[in-house]
């Protein structure tokens, strides 16, 4: 996969200058998390893991847009969304706290690591496979509190422009709690309003080189598209729902959506939903 070069690139100064930013923006954030004594899922951790997401998508010039019908209440809800970069769990969190399933290699990840340990996120092992139930055991009770879980279920990322297969096991969380299940797509795009590939963090790009590319970048916009909740519940549904079914379902209206590779200027000029 072909990472697109910066549509608009900026000075030089000015790269390393958001760079300085965002070193200081995490010496602040391990500061103020040490001084807070933060909890994981309490309001206090919510709103400051949001604050701080804003805050340094700000120090990026990240601009994030949400488009559909948003939920009046995301409490209780299993997220399900596309992955094209370290920055999507930054821009979902500034838009609505929220606790991840993540691979285990992201605690160790610098600026990133920080906002998804703290915000209560469940790690786990990949090549463990005996890891799923204990984890939908967890997310199962995490839903049923009325936390907002999200994860990707393609379990790597994109180029942001095509679409991976979904895996269905951490589905099962949403049927065992008898959650209402919210697809939502990411998509990227450049300074032009063109669709990009410039911030997705995929094989063959280090974290520091795709960092550098968000840096490098006059802006970048996330769009965020929520598209129709996907109920868990078997009594709404004549047949059973079955994590493959709603794996099929969650797919197939992000991929609608991921797919569409018009501007962003004639994407504003239609509504999907």
């Amino acid at each position: 996969m072909i990472v697109n070069p910066p549509a608009r690139p900026i000075a030089l100064l000015q790269r390393y200058k958001r760079l300085w930013r965002s070193l200081c923006w995490l010496i602040n954030l391990l500061k103020a998390s040490r001084k807070a004594n933060l909890m994981p899922h309490s309001l206090k951790t919510e709103q400051f893991m949001q604050k701080a997401s804003r805050d340094l998508l700000n120090i990026l010039n990240v601009r994030v847009e949400l488009h559909g019908k948003i939920p009046e209440d995301l409490n209780g809800l299993l997220i399900v969304a596309n992955h094209v970069s370290w920055l999507d769990i930054l821009a979902m969190v500034s838009v609505q706290p929220m606790q991840f399933i993540a691979k285990q290699e992201i605690q160790s990840w610098p600026l990133l690591g920080k906002v998804v340990a703290g915000v209560g996120t469940v790690f786990i092992n990949r090549s463990q496979r005996k890891d799923t139930a204990k984890i939908n055991s967890v997310v199962s009770e995490q839903l049923k509190q009325g936390q907002t879980v999200a994860f990707f279920p393609e379990s790597r990322t994109s180029d942001g422009k095509g679409l991976r297969s979904f895996k269905g096991a951490l589905f099962q969380a949403a049927i065992d709690s008898n959650s209402t299940v919210l697809p939502i797509a990411l998509r990227y795009f450049n300074a032009d309003g063109k669709r990009s590939s410039h911030a997705a963090f995929i094989d063959g790009v280090s974290l520091p080189k795709s960092l550098w590319m968000v840096l490098s970048e006059e802006e970048t916009v996330i769009r965020i598209d929520f598209t129709h909740t996907l109920s868990s519940s078997t009594s709404d549904v004549q047949e059973p729902v079955t994590r493959f079914k709603l794996k099929q379902q969650a797919q197939q209206q992000v991929a609608d959506l991921v797919l569409d590779d018009r501007d962003l200027t004639r994407l504003s000029e239609w509504n999907y939903l």
